[in-house]
């Protein structure tokens, strides 16, 4: 987390969404006194994250392309530990 003061933050709003964006949250300050927070809003992926999301997911494929399906194990990235979709 990054702290800026309100004065600071009004001029780099943009770049301050855009951090948000990528998962970061900013803590807005008004005479050195906390006001104010920026954060991404929860379930939001940034186009960044899913790029990188996708990314995984064709590293995975490949491999099991290499070395064949694992039917034992297919479900273990979809279910969480109690059974439901993640």
């Amino acid at each position: 987390m990054i702290e800026m003061s309100v004065a600071m933050a009004k001029g780099r709003l943009s770049e301050l969404i855009n951090r948000a964006l990528a998962g970061e949250r900013v803590l807005l300050t008004k005479h050195g006194k906390p006001v104010a927070q920026i954060q991404p809003v929860e379930g939001y992926k940034s186009e960044d994250q899913k790029r990188r999301a996708l990314k995984q997911i064709l590293a995975e494929a490949a491999e099991v392309s290499t070395t064949g399906f694992d039917g034992e194990n297919a479900g273990k990235n979809l279910y969480g530990p109690d059974g439901m979709p993640s």
